[in-house]
């Protein structure tokens, strides 16, 4: 896979500008983050949702969730109380910040100089940021920066409609800002709409070979429970294929009745979490024995681990993982990831 191309100066410089447009309008005196912009783009097949953020005086800019799939994370922050480190293991957005001048790379700060531009203050210096699943929010792309040339100049028509005609949309309810080409007017239209159902759990993981399954559901119970998570931390552990900064994963099999590690595994950067986690498990299960029940944090990882329970006969249950969260807290401040 290709790494990604640097935005042109060009591209950059219009997107300050949209920036310097946003900056005025404040759409963070009206808007909470969840108050969503919903924006339909000619030629695209799903929705961009855009968040707004500010307004609680911490960190300004706006969110873009392309597609039901990328804003069911943000759905997903506002349902759990997931710390920073594990919500970069499912985030997958483009944010468009207002912040301060160290939080820029060094040739961010150049491009901003060459382009004759001056930004000063608090969060006044405009930047930009790709957040993926399982990696660490890195620099956008010149196909990124297109992307968001087109949203933010419909999200600024959008807000800028909302606001001069203090359209009601009540957010409280679920209903969103819909901001939409008609193809038969050929004009844009800005409308309260209900938000479209969105699923929030993730993806399955099928296991297709049955004999691998039949023969670890023919392994004696040892009766244990086990906790079974993924443990995140904020740091890099080298690259992707295509050159994004890939998050620190490790794997995590708590026995629960003796509070101690089962087994441990730490993802390079291209393995996929839940397949690794099966592995880890089906290894466990051989030296083992096959545990009488698995605790999971949440349905996200209760959906990936499923068919595999079902299959070798194994209790699964959503009711947390405390120990495996006590494991990482201690792992995170040990300060081994600094």
């Amino acid at each position: 896979m290709a790494k990604q191309q640097n935005p042109s100066p060009d591209q950059l410089k219009t997107l300050y500008q949209l920036m310097g447009r946003i900056k005025t309008l404040e759409p963070w005196n009206k808007l909470w983050d969840m108050d969503l912009v919903c924006i339909e783009l000619p030629g695209m097949k799903e929705p961009v949702f855009c968040s707004v953020m500010g307004r609680n005086g911490e960190c300004y800019g706006i969110g873009v969730y392309p597609g039901l799939q990328s804003v069911s994370g943000l759905l997903r922050i506002a349902e759990n109380n997931d710390s920073s480190s594990y919500v970069l293991s499912y985030l997958d957005c483009l944010s468009c910040y207002f912040g301060d001048r160290d939080e820029l790379f060094p040739d961010e700060r150049e491009t901003i100089k060459k382009l004759g531009l001056s930004f000063r203050g608090k969060n006044n210096w405009p930047y930009f940021r790709r957040s993926r699943p399982n990696c660490m929010p890195w620099k956008i792309s010149d196909k990124n920066a297109a992307q968001l040339t087109k949203i933010l100049e419909q999200f600024i028509a959008a807000y800028e409609y909302f606001a001069d005609h203090e359209l009601p949309v009540d957010f409280e309810k679920d209903d969103i800002l819909y901001h939409a080409y008609s193809k038969k007017t050929k004009t844009w239209t800005t409308e309260s709409r209900h938000m479209p159902p969105v699923t929030s759990f993730g993806e399955s993981c099928v296991i297709q070979n049955e004999i691998f399954t039949g023969a670890l559901k023919m392994k004696p119970s040892n009766g244990l429970t086990l906790e079974v998570d993924t443990v995140y931390a904020p740091v890099s552990v080298g690259t992707t294929r295509d050159g994004f900064p890939a998050l620190m994963r490790m794997v995590i099999l708590m026995n629960a009745e003796k509070n101690v590690l089962a087994a441990q595994y730490l993802l390079k950067p291209n393995e996929d979490t839940a397949q690794e986690t099966i592995r880890l498990l089906a290894e466990f299960i051989e030296e083992e024995g096959r545990p009488a029940c698995i605790n999971v944090r949440n349905d996200w990882v209760y959906v990936q681990l499923e068919d595999f329970c079902r299959k070798t006969g194994i209790d699964l249950n959503s009711e947390g993982v405390p120990l495996v969260d006590e494991f990482s807290d201690k792992l995170l401040n040990s300060g081994i990831f600094r």
